[in-house]
Protein backbone atom coordinates (compact mmCIF):
# COMPACT_ATOMS: atom_id res chain seq x y z
CA UNK A 1 0.00 0.00 0.00
CA UNK A 2 1.18 3.59 -0.84
CA UNK A 3 1.17 6.25 1.57
CA UNK A 4 1.33 9.50 -0.36
CA UNK A 5 0.84 13.28 1.19
CA UNK A 6 -1.39 15.74 -0.14
CA UNK A 7 -3.96 18.62 0.59
CA UNK A 8 -7.76 18.20 0.13
CA UNK A 9 -8.34 20.93 -2.84
CA UNK A 10 -11.71 21.54 -2.40
CA UNK A 11 -14.73 19.99 -0.80
CA UNK A 12 -18.50 20.73 -1.02
CA UNK A 13 -21.74 18.97 -0.14
CA UNK A 14 -24.15 18.47 -3.09
CA UNK A 15 -25.12 15.57 -5.42
CA UNK A 16 -22.42 13.20 -6.82
CA UNK A 17 -22.15 9.61 -6.55
CA UNK A 18 -24.01 7.12 -8.70
CA UNK A 19 -24.95 9.21 -12.08
CA UNK A 20 -25.29 12.37 -9.86
CA UNK A 21 -28.16 10.64 -8.36
CA UNK A 22 -26.66 10.90 -4.32
CA UNK A 23 -26.37 13.53 -2.03
CA UNK A 24 -23.57 13.82 0.24
CA UNK A 25 -20.39 15.51 0.62
CA UNK A 26 -17.19 15.00 -1.85
CA UNK A 27 -13.67 15.94 -0.70
CA UNK A 28 -10.96 16.34 -3.78
CA UNK A 29 -7.77 15.74 -2.53
CA UNK A 30 -4.44 16.10 -4.44
CA UNK A 31 -0.31 16.33 -4.00
CA UNK A 32 1.55 19.07 -3.85
CA UNK A 33 1.79 20.51 -7.61
CA UNK A 34 -0.94 18.59 -8.11
CA UNK A 35 0.69 15.54 -9.31
CA UNK A 36 -1.89 12.90 -8.39
CA UNK A 37 -5.87 13.57 -7.16
CA UNK A 38 -8.77 11.48 -6.34
CA UNK A 39 -12.13 12.28 -5.32
CA UNK A 40 -13.94 10.98 -2.27
CA UNK A 41 -17.68 10.98 -1.69
CA UNK A 42 -19.85 9.83 0.83
CA UNK A 43 -23.46 9.98 0.59
CA UNK A 44 -27.05 8.26 -0.16
CA UNK A 45 -29.40 8.17 -2.73
CA UNK A 46 -31.48 11.86 -3.17
CA UNK A 47 -34.50 10.25 -4.40
CA UNK A 48 -37.43 9.10 -1.96
CA UNK A 49 -37.11 4.93 -2.41
CA UNK A 50 -40.23 3.61 -4.81
CA UNK A 51 -42.38 1.09 -4.39
CA UNK A 52 -40.19 -1.69 -5.72
CA UNK A 53 -36.69 -0.63 -3.78
CA UNK A 54 -35.14 -2.56 -1.51
CA UNK A 55 -34.27 0.17 0.84
CA UNK A 56 -36.62 2.29 2.98
CA UNK A 57 -36.24 6.27 3.60
CA UNK A 58 -35.35 5.48 7.86
CA UNK A 59 -31.69 4.15 5.63
CA UNK A 60 -31.67 7.12 4.04
CA UNK A 61 -32.22 9.41 6.96
CA UNK A 62 -29.42 6.76 8.82
CA UNK A 63 -27.09 6.81 6.83
CA UNK A 64 -26.85 10.48 5.35
CA UNK A 65 -26.93 11.16 9.47
CA UNK A 66 -23.41 9.32 9.34
CA UNK A 67 -22.52 11.13 6.61
CA UNK A 68 -23.02 14.47 8.38
CA UNK A 69 -21.46 12.81 11.45
CA UNK A 70 -18.13 12.65 9.12
CA UNK A 71 -18.42 16.04 8.15
CA UNK A 72 -18.33 16.78 11.51
CA UNK A 73 -15.48 14.75 12.20
CA UNK A 74 -13.10 16.56 9.25
CA UNK A 75 -14.39 19.73 10.35
CA UNK A 76 -13.35 19.17 13.50
CA UNK A 77 -9.70 17.65 13.22
CA UNK A 78 -9.29 19.92 10.67
CA UNK A 79 -10.12 23.28 13.19
CA UNK A 80 -12.59 24.43 10.88
CA UNK A 81 -16.80 25.30 10.50
CA UNK A 82 -17.55 25.16 7.13
CA UNK A 83 -16.68 22.15 4.87
CA UNK A 84 -15.47 25.38 1.86
CA UNK A 85 -12.93 26.27 4.07
CA UNK A 86 -11.55 22.55 3.91
CA UNK A 87 -9.52 23.80 1.03
CA UNK A 88 -5.75 23.54 1.52
CA UNK A 89 -5.90 21.17 4.64
CA UNK A 90 -3.34 18.71 4.99
CA UNK A 91 -4.01 14.74 4.39
CA UNK A 92 -2.16 11.49 4.04
CA UNK A 93 -4.20 8.84 1.23
CA UNK A 94 -3.39 5.51 1.16
CA UNK A 95 -3.51 3.97 -2.28
CA UNK A 96 -3.98 0.40 -3.22
CA UNK A 97 -1.10 -1.64 -5.60
CA UNK A 98 -3.66 -0.51 -8.43
CA UNK A 99 -3.74 2.93 -7.21
CA UNK A 100 -7.19 2.93 -5.86
CA UNK A 101 -8.51 5.09 -2.71
CA UNK A 102 -8.04 3.02 0.16
CA UNK A 103 -8.61 5.50 2.84
CA UNK A 104 -7.71 8.96 4.15
CA UNK A 105 -7.28 11.30 7.00
CA UNK A 106 -6.65 14.32 8.41
CA UNK A 107 -2.49 14.95 8.80
CA UNK A 108 -3.10 16.29 12.47
CA UNK A 109 0.17 16.62 13.22
CA UNK A 110 0.77 19.75 10.77
CA UNK A 111 -2.19 22.01 11.90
Amino acid sequence: MDKLIGKIKCAYVGMGGYQNSEIGVSFVLCGSNETWGVNDFRGYWSDAPSSNSRWKNEDRIKYLGGVFLYINEILTLSKKTSVNDLAGTPVEVYFDENRRLVSWRVLTEAI
